[in-house]
């Protein structure tokens, strides 16, 4: 099947200026999806309608369904914002810190455009985290234990710290709970699974944290 699409090209001034840009791809893409309508309805096996969604300017592609974006949707090219998919400010599990720093952060660039300012938060975070003094509930992550530890084929840190506490009678914990946790500090080869501990040893000073994880 072969769509004839209506041969375009970006204007001079939408190269210099960004919402410009943005008018004349949307109105590009709504070309686009009328092209390709008008051949569907020729099919006699039915109709597909196609619809201009989003344009994403700039966008940021980690991996398949994983994203960071600055959408622009129809309708509403003149209120973009920050659209994201499975990342840390999405997951329950992640720590605080980093769930603040990318919260901080993306404004910066995909907003502001401001490497230098982006570069100078993580540099001014990195030194407050490694100067010491921040609350150690910033540093904790949190794992839902959906089966019996025996259950699982491979045992991940918040499994591992779970068996080992339910091994003492005084700790109950159940399936559905989330295990809240902390990385220590460990000694070369060892694998961070087994370094999960609460929070609670490390401001009762049995461990240290591992500010490097």
């Amino acid at each position: 099947m072969f769509i004839q699409v209506p041969k375009t090209r970006l204007s001079l001034a939408a190269q210099t200026d960004k919402a410009q840009a943005v008018r004349e791809v949307a109105a590009i893409s709504e070309a686009m999806s009328a092209a390709c309508d008008r051949s569907y309805h020729n099919n006699a096996e039915g109709l597909i309608n196609l619809e201009f969604e989003k344009i994403y300017a700039p966008f940021l592609l980690l991996k398949k369904k994983r994203y960071v974006g600055y959408k622009y949707e129809a309708g509403k090219l003149d209120k973009p914002k920050i659209d994201y998919k499975c990342i840390e400010l999405t997951r329950r599990d992640g720590c605080g810190l980093t769930k603040k720093s990318m919260r901080d952060l993306l404004p910066m660039v995909f907003i502001e455009n401001n490497v230098a300012a982006a570069r100078t938060y993580i540099e001014t975070n990195l030194n407050a985290v490694y100067a010491g003094g921040l609350p150690i509930d910033i540093f904790v992550s949190s794992k839902q234990l959906s089966k019996k530890p025996s259950e699982y084929k491979s045992k991940p840190e918040h499994v591992v710290l779970a068996e080992r506490l339910m091994k003492d009678p005084i700790n109950r914990i159940s399936i559905g709970d989330r295990i809240h946790f902390v990385i220590r500090a460990g000694f070369r080869g060892e694998k961070i699974r087994g370094r999960a501990v609460l929070p609670q040893d490390v401001t009762d000073g049995k461990c240290v944290l591992d500010l490097e994880y």
